[in-house]
């Protein structure tokens, strides 16, 4: 059973970029994702990265049935 992952705590490296998009997925399904930034150092240099991670809220109306479980294959290609 999938379950909700809390990654972002009061602790975390993840800062809000204050970004947030619109998705549309097979032209049926639209959600928002909120963009994070994570920096992560390089290797022996002075130098940083930035990984861009994105949360995405519950679609509306949810396809969802049973926990995370849904019928990809109808929500995407109709």
């Amino acid at each position: 059973e999938e379950l909700p992952d809390s990654w972002l705590t009061p602790e975390t490296w993840a800062r809000d970029s204050g970004r947030r998009y619109k998705v549309s997925l097979g032209g049926r399904l639209e959600v928002e994702a909120k963009l994070w930034e994570i920096d992560v150092p390089g290797y022996q240099r002075q130098t940083r990265q930035t990984l861009k991670l994105f949360e995405l809220d519950t679609p509306q109306p949810a396809p969802v049935t049973q926990g995370i479980k849904f019928d990809k294959v109808t929500w995407l290609t109709i």
